[in-house]
């Protein structure tokens, strides 16, 4: 490992990072996002429907439009989603 890693000063600051999905006005938290899934905290079964995944780090807010081409089931682990845009 570099030294200069190694001597490099610790800040102890971690921004405040919060995922949520929005989809037919209701809120999921999400635990973990990749490129085409979204794994959620505490799943419900929903419909096939647009949503919006929301990223709020330290206060700065970022919405990207998301399909949920198959909707959400409660019984899978890894929500599939189709990236769309983000919102403007």
């Amino acid at each position: 490992m570099p030294e200069s890693l190694l001597s490099a000063p610790a800040t102890g600051y971690s921004p405040r990072l919060q995922m949520t999905l929005r989809v037919g006005g209701r809120d999921f938290d999400i635990a973990e996002s990749g490129p085409d899934f979204v794994a959620l905290r505490d799943a419900a079964d929903v419909e096939a429907a647009e949503a919006c995944i929301i990223t709020d780090i330290d206060g700065e807010v970022d919405e990207v439009m998301v399909g949920l081409a198959d909707g959400i089931r409660a019984d899978r682990d890894e929500q599939p989603i189709i990236r769309r845009k983000r919102r403007a």
